[in-house]
């Protein structure tokens, strides 16, 4: 195996010496960097704030329609408890973020077995 470093030709060695120009950031740049930067954080925040909002009024919705169908139970009209029940849950494909309400999982459950 050899070792040796292999000799440069002149071209070489006068390529290596040259200085290559780096290109320097302007302060124009900079501003538009900063502004791009402070644009998408803004826009994060934005996302972040919907997906919050939108779990509230989820959460919100749970409640109104599991005290509906608790109230419909109690009436004894069972198919509208479960409809109102079935209702309030997320549809199928709901995004992770979304509410999911486990008193209103569990009393679809019972209402389906018939409990």
């Amino acid at each position: 195996m050899d070792t040796e470093i292999p000799k440069r030709t002149s071209d070489e060695a006068a390529v290596a010496r040259a200085s290559l120009p780096v290109a320097k950031t302007t302060r124009t740049q900079t501003a538009v960097i900063v502004v791009a930067a402070v644009m998408f954080a803004a826009a994060l925040v934005a996302l972040a704030s919907a997906i919050v909002v939108s779990r509230q009024a989820a959460e919100r919705e749970a409640r109104v329609f599991g005290s509906t169908s608790a109230a419909a139970f109690r009436e004894g009209a069972c198919d509208r408890a479960l409809r109102l029940v079935v209702a309030g849950l997320p549809g199928e494909g709901a995004l992770p973020s979304s509410f999911q309400s486990r008193p209103l999982a569990r009393r679809s459950v019972v209402l389906r077995l018939g409990a």
